[in-house]
């Protein structure tokens, strides 16, 4: 019999010993590092989740399939000796969304597809979302959404029970559902709407019901959590705050159905925020672009301490802003839908946006070598303190204290420990 998944354990002690599990969607091995390394002396378990357009059969934009990802998120692991019983490899918007221009049946497949990738490469927390339209389709409602799900949710199980015969302790996978739910990547204009306590509870409704018509109503016991709108959202120039009061009448659902919520977009949101999420029962707490906006800051900062430091050779510049920028104009596809290319802001908005664009450009050869020369030219070289004083005040307060070391990965390192710092706040008893 296939061993209890963790977090069916977590979810059911929650009240008593539990609050919150953190949930890093990205698959940046500098976010990673910094990640995993701060989280290290917490004893917190973490989900370290892969987007379906990040990471799938074809490799994604990060050019990784899951079986790919999980070595790299075991690599880096192993080099900062954090254990790896802590981590849960999750799935995040596993379904139709990367081939949503395509028609229901060939997306649906390629989504099958996926789902059976993740399966086999053990990853054990599943987010299934067919909330999109697919080609011919102007909209498509609860029910077929339920449908999808369940028709995906199917396709897991039978993998999943395929594997354990020949592995039988193997930990079985736990689902997340929902109908309404943001999508991937962000949205290019903000839409403060909240699903509302009887949108949710007819949702879950047509999901039970497509559950047992595609005759895994048992495996419903295994959904552990269910993706709404809960107002918390993010645009180019602009934070929406969470409201606690608005998103209070969605907690009484929880208890009926022995799940806890799942929040999306919660990046940008302060730590008081944070933990108040916590409380309204939104147990999951998921961030991303949040960890790449910080890398890209620590980098332009550093950018600015080797110009300093390199003024008189010149020719030894990484020129990260520079490569950067260059590459994103080039190649549009992954901003284009959000900003216009006229606007007199255009360059700041690729580079600084709180859309942060850039971080689908990193695994770019150009981008890449750019950020890893910048490193390497403020490794080989002792950092004048007044100017980590300039770029890093908090790092250099630390430093002061002796509590961080003067160096280039160290500054990029803890400083998106720091972002970290709010999510363990928020979820830490």
């Amino acid at each position: 019999m296939s061993p209890q998944n963790p977090l069916i354990g977590l979810f059911k002690n929650r009240e008593k010993e539990f609050k919150g599990i953190i949930s890093v969607c990205s698959s940046n091995e500098i976010v990673l590092e910094a990640v995993l390394k701060r989280m290290k002396d917490t004893n917190l378990p973490i989900i370290i989740e892969a987007t379906a357009n990040q990471v799938n059969q074809f490799g994604g934009y990060s050019g990784l399939t899951p079986s790919q990802f999980k070595e790299r998120v075991i690599k880096i692991a192993q080099k900062v000796d954090f254990p790896l019983e802590r981590i849960i490899l999750g799935g995040d918007h596993l379904g139709p969304f990367v081939w949503r221009d395509q028609e229901p049946e060939i997306a649906m497949e390629y989504a099958k597809q996926m789902i059976k990738e993740y399966i086999k490469a053990g990853f054990t927390k599943i987010h299934i979302d067919t909330s999109m339209p697919l080609k011919g389709e102007n909209s498509i409602d609860d029910e077929i959404i339920a449908k999808r799900t369940a028709v995906l949710c199917r396709i897991a199980e039978e993998c999943f029970e395929k594997i354990s015969i020949n592995n039988p302790y193997i930990t079985r996978p736990v689902y997340v559902i929902g109908a309404d739910v943001p999508p991937p990547g962000g949205e290019s204009s903000i839409c403060q709407t909240i699903t509302t306590k009887d949108e949710l509870e007819r949702s879950l409704e047509y999901f039970k019901e497509a559950f047992k018509k595609e005759g895994i109503e048992h495996v419903f016991d295994y959904v552990v959590a269910v993706v709404a709108n809960f107002g918390v959202e993010f645009g180019s120039d602009e934070i929406v705050d969470f409201d606690m009061e608005k998103v209070k009448p969605l907690k009484e659902l929880l208890a009926k159905y022995n799940i806890v919520f799942e929040g999306h977009s919660t990046d940008y949101q302060t730590k008081e925020n944070l933990k108040r999420m916590v409380e309204c029962g939104i147990a999951i707490l998921k961030v991303g672009p949040a960890l790449t906006f910080t890398l890209r800051e620590a980098l332009v900062a550093l950018s600015h301490i080797e110009e300093e430091i390199y003024s008189n050779e010149k020719e030894k510049l990484s020129r990260f802003r520079e490569v950067l920028l260059n590459t994103m104009l080039t190649c549009k596809d992954h901003w284009s839908k959000y900003f216009d290319e006229n606007d007199k802001l255009i360059k700041s908005k690729l580079l600084y946006s709180y859309l942060d664009r850039w971080r689908y450009y990193f695994e770019n050869e150009s981008v890449k070598s750019a950020v890893y020369s910048l490193i390497g030219n403020l490794e080989n070289v002792k950092i004048p303190p007044w100017l980590v004083s300039q770029y890093f005040p908090s790092q250099y307060q630390k430093m002061r204290k002796k509590d961080l070391k003067n160096g280039a990965a160290d500054l990029i390192l803890d400083k998106i420990g720091e972002v970290i710092d709010h999510y363990v706040y928020a979820v830490k008893e």
